[in-house]
């Protein structure tokens, strides 16, 4: 994460200060290093990470620690996350990605009965990039009073506006010695908890250890330049420099040697292969556009202007350099946390890259699956495209597949007439109507249950069908059930006329047989979802995967193997500390559907209060719960494959017993759970509450048997049958 090139050199130059040092004083953090940190080191560093998914167990407990020790210290953290990615210069998979084949060296060490080594090597592997976490983080934040802000692009440059702008918004920061690039004098690199200290960098102390001949004269401008050819985030390694023990110093020779980096570039090459990497990179011109990147890179002022630094020298043509340019509403939306930055993304680069999952992705089934999720998609980004220039509207979008990288599919999101926003625009329901409503249901919650729930009263859903009129959405509870409202039509819930089809009976008979205290609305949704798109079911897997169930008959298996999957949707109660216990592929290649139908759900339920907000449904002035608005939505937690592993593993050993259905088999198989499962707060209850989903699941389906909808349902049944004697 760090410079590279810069790591020779700072190695000794750090400092060490006391905490205390920084009493009284707020730190802005560059959130993605902040992060990197966290999933890279010990005692944070998950090992099993890459073989569960989902998000790290220590996660949160992590941040709080390291949150209550600022409060302890005087200090006030300013998290400020990236935002949206700056135009790309290099084609999807240009670059090898050795994950898969590392993940797939520590599986064949799993199965060949060597956990010590796959461990290892399972922690060797990046399970999870930092920018997949923010909004759990930024909702950990949130929830502990801790202030964030999101850039518009990368939080390097706007972390040195907020020092240095005349009010001081930060008065020191910890990140990345990257931002030393952007005019930072100082960066904070690390914090020793124990020990009360922090080390810090100066970029006084880098220029004065480098090598400056006599008749040369070392500057901020030369730095840069020599940092790029050496190699960053920014701009990769200048071809000739790869591999060289100290790059930085190397590119200071040649720009010593020929003055400008437009020189060194195009000076000839001895290797003919060398000069022949420089020319197929088009090597100038990505540094071209990192350079003006560094110089020019766009940040949100305090006053909510988004511009170039340095604007009165900025060139026309940053849209180049950075990317064609939001609606600053839409920045400001980013910035407070209203929504991420994953559909943005998507419309500004005109690119979706699907990566291989941590399983390898080989099945059929999941390539199908993720061509599924395109439609969804399409609608988030309709969505998002909507009340935007006509640019936007009409610009195509390209997705990029790990597994036929050559043939990109098309997503024209202005091909969807009428468009989502059209079809979903008559839901107005202020207080006065759902309250009522609200108080007879059975938590009184707002949330995905009554949403659906309140649906099933024919006189309530025809009073929720109304056209916007002068009095807008105003409180956060009507904001938050229109979304939703909204969001259950848009994926086909509820009719035009706010009554529930039948899939959004499936889904509220599903959820009412839920126990409210399992927490299991955004799982169940999740399923239902996943049971349409005809995912959700017993079949193992086309291409073979280790760790599917072994034991019993091919019913045992069968059964199992679907109640698995279920099972897969909901979170083990887990204690603050890296999993130890049994590993399935074969579960965690379903984990993968799982994780990105979930993901896929925020990104619509996102778009959708994004819709609401620029197209003035909603009203704007005054309002200060903004980052409520966004972070009170669901689907942004993510389940690993925890639980669908116990449940396996205790139906897959009862399988195994002469008498599976007794008391005593299934008693012996309880006992032996924890002893398995040694970090789980009460494993067996989480196996019951993995049953309960299952349950769930069943009465959505039974509740739509005569509308012959759910073409597995009799697999369901018979599982379900099957299930009873042996929970």
């Amino acid at each position: 994460m760090p410079v590279t090139s810069l790591e020779p050199l700072v190695a000794s130059k750090y400092q060490t200060l006391p905490l205390s040092t920084l009493k009284d004083a707020t730190l802005g953090i560059e959130a993605e290093y902040y992060l990197w940190r966290l999933l890279h080191h010990q005692p944070s560093k998950e090992p099993l990470l890459s073989a569960l998914g989902g998000f790290p167990y220590g996660l949160r407990q992590a941040i709080e620690d390291d949150l209550a020790i600022f409060k302890s210290a005087g200090i006030k953290p300013l998290f400020v996350f990236n935002g949206l990615k700056i135009a790309r210069t290099e084609t999807p998979f240009s670059s090898p990605d050795l994950g898969p084949a590392s993940r797939l060296k520590a599986w064949d060490m799993y199965d060949r009965g060597l956990p010590t080594r796959a461990v290892e090597a399972f922690g060797e592997s990046d399970a999870l990039q930092p920018e997949e976490l923010y909004r759990y983080v930024q909702l950990i934040l949130r929830e502990n009073n801790a202030e964030f802000f999101v850039a518009p692009y990368s939080a390097w440059p706007q972390l040195s506006y907020f020092e240095k702008h005349q009010k001081q918004f930060v008065d020191a920061i910890f990140g990345n010695t990257e931002l030393l690039l952007f005019d930072v004098e100082k960066v904070i690199s690390s914090y020793n908890t124990a020990k009360s200290t922090f080390s810090w960098i100066s970029k006084r102390y880098i220029l004065s250890d480098l090598p400056v001949p006599a008749q040369h004269a070392m500057n901020n401008e030369l730095f840069v330049d020599a940092c790029l050819l050496a190699g960053s985030s920014l701009c990769s390694t200048f071809p000739p420099l790869e591999g060289v023990a100290q790059p930085l110093k190397a590119a200071l020779e040649l720009l010593y040697r020929f003055r400008t980096v437009t020189n060194v570039v195009n000076a000839p090459q001895e290797n003919p292969a060398l000069q022949k990497a420089i020319q197929s990179t088009k090597y100038l011109d990505k540094y071209y556009r990192a350079r003006a990147a560094v110089k020019h890179h766009v940040i949100m002022t305090d006053d909510g202007k988004v511009e170039p630094l340095d604007i009165a020298e900025a060139p026309s043509d940053v849209h180049e350099f950075i990317g064609q340019r939001f609606p600053e509403e839409l920045y400001f939306y980013l910035s407070r946390g209203v929504i991420g930055p994953q559909v943005l993304n998507m419309l500004a680069s005109g690119e979706i890259i699907e990566v291989a999952p941590l399983d390898g992705g080989d099945s059929e089934e999941y390539k199908k699956f993720l061509e599924s999720l395109n439609p969804i998609r399409t609608q988030a980004l309709s969505l998002l495209a909507q009340p935007q220039h006509r640019f936007w509207q009409f610009k195509e979008i390209s997705v990029h597949y790990w597994f036929d990288t050559k043939a990109p599919r098309k997503l024209a999101h202005k091909e969807v007439q009428p468009t989502p926003y059209e079809i979903i625009n008559q839901w107005n329901v202020k207080e006065a109507i759902f309250r009522p409503e609200l108080e007879k249901s059975t938590n009184k919650k707002i949330g995905i249950s009554f949403a659906v729930s309140s649906l099933a009263n024919a006189n309530y859903a025809a009073s929720t069908k109304k056209a916007k009129d002068a009095e807008l959405l105003k409180t956060k509870d009507e904001v938050t059930l229109n979304t939703l409202y909204r969001t259950i039509q848009l994926r086909g819930f509820a009719s035009d006329e706010h009554t529930l089809t039948p899939w959004g009976r499936a889904l509220s008979a599903a959820l009412s047989a839920l126990h409210p205290e399992d927490n299991l609305e955004e799982s169940v949704f999740a399923g239902i979802e996943l049971l349409r798109l005809r995912f959700l079911k017993g079949d193992n897997f086309s291409y073979y995967l280790p760790g599917a169930p072994q034991r019993g008959t091919d019913e045992d298996r069968r059964h199992t193997l679907l109640i698995s999957r279920v099972a897969l949707l909901a979170p083990i109660n887990h204690r603050a500390i890296g999993y130890t216990g049994p590993l399935s592929r074969n579960l965690l290649a379903f984990n993968a559907f799982t994780k990105n139908m979930t993901r896929a759900l925020r990104n619509i339920v996102e778009m959708v209060l994004v819709s609401m907000l620029m197209n003035d449904d909603v009203e704007k002035v005054g309002r200060t719960d903004w980052a409520d608005l966004g972070l009170s939505l669901p689907f942004i937690e993510e389940a690993n494959a925890g639980l669908g592993i116990a449940v396996k593993t205790y139906l897959d050993e009862l399988a195994n017993d002469p008498d599976p259905t007794s008391q005593e088999a299934k008693d012996e198989q309880k006992r032996k759970l924890p002893e398995m499962f040694v970090q789980a707060y009460d494993i067996n209850e989480d196996v019951a509450k993995a049953f309960r989903l299952w349950d769930a699941l069943v009465v959505g389906i039974k509740a739509v048997q005569a509308d012959n909808i759910v073409p597995d349902a009799q697999k369901f049944l018979d599982a379900d049958q099957w299930l009873v004697s042996r929970r």
